[in-house]
């Protein structure tokens, strides 16, 4: 079996702030140990012998189902803004939705 890794709280602060999370040193502490426990299963998956197994993109079977794509009937744009509570130029108008955070 190999060795088992426990990432330290270095590590996990270091890949948060890579990934610019913000993390209370609780959150820290708790995702080294899951973080930890996830690597050392996949060392675990490491050991398995899948020389004869091949490889598997779909576990299931099923395929993906797509339906033909047909042009059919659809709204006007008139329709389809009739009942917006607000339009500009032939557009819906809304809040602004996203806004920048300048820090």
């Amino acid at each position: 079996m190999t060795d088992s890794k426990k990432l330290t709280a270095a590590e996990v602060q270091h890949i948060a702030r890579l990934a610019r999370l913000p993390l209370s040193d609780d959150e820290i502490s708790r995702l080294a140990a899951q973080l930890s426990e996830t690597t050392n299963y996949i060392n675990v998956l490491q050991e398995l012998n899948t020389t004869d197994i091949l490889p598997t993109a779909q576990v299931n079977h099923k395929k993906n189902v797509f339906r033909s794509d047909e042009i059919q009937p659809s709204l006007t744009q008139q329709q389809a803004l009739s009942t917006a509570k607000d339009t500009f130029d032939g557009f819906f108008k809304t809040e602004a939705t996203i806004t920048k955070n300048n820090h």
